[in-house]
């Protein structure tokens, strides 16, 4: 049987603007190019979702369709911008694949110069996955290898965004692709994540004996974002300081992420006191995200030269809108809060040593010996904008200062707080009551409550459903029972909307604790929370999000 072609439908005979739309769809990426989404339970950052590059890439296979089609594809250096290599894209949420092998390294390295040479002098955007150390000497060879053609690949082509996720030396040796004046001259956002130790050995000399320093003097003066998890030791005293006519990174800086290097390594981690400085010379920051491992505790010594210091009111005033401190070992970022002041900022989050020996005394909180610990309140006082987020874990709080805290924010959607200060007196606060003035309830546009270490030492799940239920926007409008006529359904969404309630709660999120004293507990009430029936009926109806972690 013959069959009739209709020659308008050949793809050859389409015009070069509608083909490009095609190839433009077919070759499309994710959203990668933001290091502030960090990883949580939700997601994983962008750079994760990236293909590595392979001779079955769509930009390859495009180019070997025709003849047409191969100048078509390489008339458009756009698409040759993005360079991801290393491990392949994790298949689930939140894993790694096993380190790749020789032979795939081999065909990437490869492929590497053929993407440069047809990006055509565009500025490169370059992810680095190599997370796992490879077990055979031919695979961590082929690695070194492939890393080395990207630090010989800054050298000729200018990168805008450099995210490199590897073990120890292969990402100290690429850190210096970021950190050099004559390579990067136009790079933005720069990720440099250690993700663990290198256990052996490298024979070949072009891999660094030990760790490479961050040059920071000689920094893109361009870079606007800048994230740093372990492994690199920082010149704090090189960080300000412009040589060789060559401007500091501080000068555009607006989103600082740092996260201490791991026990492995032997570095020299910042402190809350250099959290400090950095604050006051990066004039341009909106995030601050600053984690400490050490025990040092802040000096509260203020330099006299710090720029934006306001000796009256003894702060440093601060442009931030997302500011998020965290220590494992000492509350040393408490004095450190009280210096602060940011009257834009909407997004706080505190992370304490959470349950540390010395603030537990026979199983609970020693509040006695943190009496003075005020320093959240001093800082929120000079908050002026509304706060939409607000994460407090770990500290000598109690839940009536808490609430004191709440009763001045109506306008928090995220809500996180550890299960020692979400007890009773929180949870009925938090509870709203239809009938009562407006004062009296709450957080009126919380949508999110996270609670690590929910227990049932500090409250029963009968008053955890109750403040859920009672918050749930059209909960009233679902029957309890079948025979109920749709007349009622109207009345109570009439009263809802006089009432004024509040908005969704879209989430409610129950994370493990790191109590060793409370864990029966934690687990008991998870228990609870996820086989409660009128829970689960209010999450079949789409009411609201359960989750458990």
């Amino acid at each position: 049987m013959s069959m009739s072609t209709n020659p308008s439908t050949n793809l050859s005979t389409f015009p070069p603007d509608i083909l490009i739309h095609i190839y433009r769809h077919v070759c499309a990426l994710p959203e990668f190019k933001n290091i502030e989404d960090v990883d949580d339970a939700d997601r994983r950052p962008g750079v994760m979702d990236l293909e590595c590059i392979s001779p079955s890439s769509p930009e390859i296979v495009l180019s070997c369709i025709c003849r047409s089609w191969r100048c078509l594809m390489l008339s458009m250096p756009s698409f040759w911008t993005v360079l991801c290599v290393g491990t392949p894209r994790p298949l689930s949420f939140k894993s790694t694949e096993p380190a790749p092998t020789a032979k795939a390294l081999g065909k990437q390295t490869e492929l590497l110069k053929i993407w440069a040479k047809r990006s055509d002098g565009r500025p490169l955007s370059v992810v680095v996955r190599l997370e796992q150390e490879a077990g055979n000497e031919e695979d961590r060879d082929a690695a070194l290898h492939l890393v080395y053609e990207v630090r010989r690949l800054s050298e000729r082509w200018e990168f805008e965004f450099l995210s490199v996720r590897c073990h120890d030396y292969l990402v100290s040796f690429l850190s210096s692709c970021a950190f050099d004046r004559f390579t990067s001259r136009r790079i933005q956002q720069v990720e440099l994540i250690e993700t663990g130790p290198s256990s052996y050995g490298f024979q070949n000399n072009r891999a660094p004996s030990r760790p490479c320093v961050l040059k920071y003097q000689a920094a893109c003066m361009r870079l606007e974002k800048l994230k740093i998890q372990g492994g690199l030791d920082l010149q704090m005293e090189n960080l300000f300081i412009p040589t060789l006519n060559v401007h500091p990174i501080t000068m555009n800086l607006t989103c600082f992420i740092y996260r201490q290097p791991p026990r492995h390594r032997k570095s020299f981690p910042m402190t809350f006191d250099d959290a400090l400085i950095l604050l006051a010379h990066c004039q341009s920051l909106k995030t601050f995200d600053f984690a400490a491992t050490n025990d040092f505790l802040f000096e509260d010594d203020i330099p006299d030269y710090l720029p934006n210091w306001n000796d009256e009111e003894h702060v440093l005033r601060l442009n931030l809108t997302r500011l998020s401190l965290s220590s494992t070992k000492a509350l040393d970022f408490g004095p450190l809060l009280s210096l602060l002041a940011a009257p834009d900022l909407e997004e706080l989050s505190l992370t304490g040593p959470y349950y540390a020996e010395w603030m537990i005394d026979e199983h609970d909180m020693n509040y006695n010996v943190h009496e003075d610990w005020n320093h959240v309140t001093e800082f929120l006082d000079r908050v002026e904008s509304p706060l939409r987020k607000l994460h407090l874990e770990g500290m000598p709080l109690t839940s009536e200062s808490v609430v004191g805290y709440l009763e001045q924010m109506d306008s928090i959607e995220d809500l996180k707080v550890d299960g020692r200060i979400f007890d009773r007196y929180l949870v009925s606060r938090l509870t709203w009551m239809p009938d009562a003035e407006d004062s009296n309830n709450l957080l009126p546009e919380l949508k999110s409550l996270t609670v690590v270490g929910c227990s049932i030492s500090y409250l029963s799940i009968i008053e955890l459903v109750h403040m859920i239920y009672s918050r749930a926007r059209y909960l009233q409008l679902f029957s309890i029972d079948d025979d109920v006529e749709n007349l009622v359904v109207h009345e109570q969404l009439k009263q809802w909307t006089e009432d004024k309630g509040p908005a969704n709660m879209d989430m409610v999120r129950l994370t493990d604790t790191k109590d060793n004293l409370d864990i029966l507990e934690s687990e008991w009430m998870q228990k609870q929370f996820m086989m409660n029936p009128i829970l689960l009926n209010l999450a079949t109806d789409g009411c609201f999000h359960m989750s458990i972690e």
